[in-house]
């Protein structure tokens, strides 16, 4: 394999982990919003707890992922996922909580793909750190 080629082949992986992480940006952005929505309604009941929970936790991945795309010299994407809509046409607050435990968990098996793949990357104590903050049972 030449020089050439191989630097290609490097450029195209920093392009699709950008492109991952943005993807995972904008739906933990959609996830702040979520919660922050659920939060907005009038009713307080078991689940204010976990949107509030999950707002904050949220709010930490998209920093995480933020400084994470930054340190590959990109610029973070401010577009909120689709996430966000499907969780508000949902009017049931706790099928809206079984529908942000499933996207807590892809989230988590996405950055868990993105640790393997990535190893020896610089980004990987902030993917670590974002893994953590959707472990399951939390």
């Amino acid at each position: 394999m030449t020089s050439v080629n191989l630097l290609d082949e490097k450029r195209l992986a920093r392009v699709q982990l950008v492109s991952e992480l943005q993807y995972l940006l904008s739906a933990e952005i959609a996830g702040v919003r979520t919660a922050a929505y659920s939060l907005g309604e009038s009713e307080e009941d078991s689940l204010t707890n976990y949107f509030q929970n999950m707002h904050s936790k949220e709010a930490k991945s998209c920093k995480l992922l933020r400084v994470a795309i930054s340190t590959l010299g990109a610029e973070p994407t401010w577009e909120v996922g689709a996430f966000f809509a499907k969780a508000t046409a949902i009017a049931e607050r706790s099928d809206r909580w079984r529908l942000a435990e499933r996207g807590r968990e892809v989230v988590r098996t996405r950055v868990e793909a993105l640790i393997s793949e990535y190893s020896q990357s610089e980004i990987v104590p902030f993917l670590k750190e974002v893994r953590e903050l959707h472990a399951a049972g939390d």
